[in-house]
């Protein structure tokens, strides 16, 4: 499988510089799928430039994947639909089988960052004291307080976290 990937996101805001990424061979017979990194504007003009060219190369076989989820903003989804199929991002997993990311939390980065608050203030609550911070932080502290959604997560040695995130066609971010 071969995918291309971009060294700068900041360059793929103008389909100019999309139609050179092609030009310059990067897509070839044997790509299979581009990775997209960014969000915003750029993020908007990156997606609608490459369905154009792909659509323009008959290459509807090549998967889109995004690291942003799309769902959010509807201003950061491409223009067109037709290529929706083979678009695809991505977005937390939570506990339960049937448990599904509501609307309400469409905006996956300001939901993460309502979560790292949340940590935050639950390792804070009983001792503001910094140093009792960081050392809970490492220690894989957890929570008091019980969270409307709990995410599907793991706890690292370090105190970071890792977020199970799944598939999210445009079934998902397109509604």
């Amino acid at each position: 499988m071969s995918v291309e990937t971009g060294t700068r996101a900041s360059r793929w805001g103008h389909s100019g510089e999309v139609s050179k990424w092609f030009s310059a061979g990067k897509v070839t017979t044997k790509t299979t799928g581009v990775y997209v990194i960014g969000y915003g504007g750029v993020l908007k003009a990156t997606l609608d430039a490459l369905v154009e060219r792909l659509e323009s190369a008959n290459r509807s076989d090549i998967l889109i994947a995004c690291t942003s989820t799309l769902a959010g903003r509807k201003d950061w989804q491409p223009k067109k639909t037709n290529f929706d199929h083979r678009i695809v991002a991505v977005r937390p997993r939570l506990k339960g089988e049937d448990k599904v990311l509501p609307k309400s939390h469409r905006n996956v980065v300001l939901f993460f960052s309502g979560e790292c608050l949340n940590r935050v203030q639950d390792l804070t609550d009983d001792n503001p004291d910094p140093d009792v911070f960081l050392r809970n932080w490492k220690n894989g502290f957890k929570a008091f307080s019980a969270p409307a959604l709990e995410l599907d997560q793991e706890h690292l040695t370090n105190g970071d976290i890792v977020v199970n995130v799944e598939i999210a066609d445009s079934s998902y971010w397109r509604a």
